[in-house]
């Protein structure tokens, strides 16, 4: 189990006083994303990249995990192979949700051992950011990325499941 702490992102930032304000609808946490992005290799190997709250993908203009925003970069730009970027998200709850503190959120994300077993490639998939979701206020289908955080790697198989604990301080 790992202690993840997460940064609000400017969009929740944006939404949130909306939210309580009243000028929006109010959207709950309900979904998390685990991914392949979230490092950088300083020519020692990898290891966790600064997590960023400003990730928007180009395609759409919405904020996503590292990953997702790669393949919406010009090919010059991206980060990683097409084989480094999947994702796997899941719904949580507010049975997932603890409130620590007055200015501390965790929420329990729990990829099962049956889940995520497989990047599309053939791959054990090699985890390094996660972000939390609500909907979004404003486009319908569509998330607004919460928080988003970064941590060393995480290789997943079927021999495990993986719990990691997100912590939004706000």
């Amino acid at each position: 189990m790992a202690v993840i702490p997460a940064q609000m992102t400017v969009d929740s930032r944006l939404w949130l006083p909306q939210m309580w304000g009243g000028l929006a609808t109010f959207k709950p946490i309900t979904m998390f994303r685990i991914g392949e992005g979230g490092w950088i290799d300083p020519g020692t190997g990898r290891e966790p990249r600064t997590p960023v709250d400003s990730l928007r993908r180009l395609d759409n203009n919405l904020q996503d995990l590292d990953c997702i925003v790669d393949g919406t970069r010009a090919a010059l730009d991206q980060r990683y192979a097409a084989d480094e970027r999947y994702y796997f998200q899941k719904t949580v709850t507010t049975a997932d949700m603890s409130f620590i503190s007055p200015s501390k959120l965790e929420v329990r994300c729990k990829v099962e051992a049956t889940e995520a077993n497989d990047d599309g490639f053939g791959n054990a998939p090699e985890f390094w950011e996660i972000a939390l979701y609500s909907e979004h206020p404003q486009f319908v289908g569509e998330y607004l990325m919460v928080a988003y955080g970064t941590f060393p790697q995480q290789t997943k198989t079927s021999a495990y499941p993986l719990l990691n604990l997100v912590r939004i301080v706000a």
